[in-house]
């Protein structure tokens, strides 16, 4: 099983130097689901036709290096836990039909890792940030999992995301 996320966010933030905590909202504009392996026949599912949203909170170690007197760029790694919002598929909300634990299973918890860039206007800074994650598995998709190796399948599970954002601060 593969699953591919493309996703906008805006967050506010507070950056203690080495670390960054940050709530936001995320819109998911494209991802895609593979289910590929032995045994059974390939299925995909496509999400552009969906509306996602998310509520999002991240934690994010980060080594900040100053190129001159307004850019400073930093690799980041950290945890990132999105509450899902909204889940509607041609208008129709599809929560409204879910399980406690499906409901659950659409929220997600990644481990992401990637590049930052703080650009200071005086006390105000923009942080555009691109980073590249992992999700890990849900209750529900191990049990898919799990359901398919009991017929006999083989199957794999990746989830891997790219966001970009934007976030706009202010310097105390």
């Amino acid at each position: 099983m593969k699953d591919e996320e493309n996703d906008l966010s805006t967050f506010v933030f507070l950056d203690i130097k080495y670390i960054e905590l940050s709530i936001g909202y995320t819109y998911l504009f494209s991802g895609k689901e593979k289910l590929t392996g032995t045994g059974y026949a390939d299925f995909s599912y496509d999400y552009d036709d969906m509306k996602i949203n998310y509520f999002d909170m991240a934690a994010m170690a980060k080594f900040p290096i100053k190129l001159g007197r307004t850019i400073t760029l930093f690799p980041l790694l950290g945890i990132n836990y999105k509450l899902n919002l909204v889940c509607e598929d041609d208008g129709t909300d599809v929560k409204a039909s879910l399980s406690s634990d499906e409901k659950k299973s659409l929220n997600q918890l990644w481990i992401k890792g990637g590049i930052g860039m703080d650009i200071n206007i005086n006390k105000i800074f923009i942080r555009p940030s691109m980073t590249m994650g992992y999700r890990f598995k849900t209750k529900q998709i191990k049990n898919s999992i799990s359901a398919l190796e009991d017929m006999g399948a083989s199957a794999k599970y990746t989830a891997l995301g790219f966001d970009f954002s934007v976030g706009v601060g202010y310097t105390f």
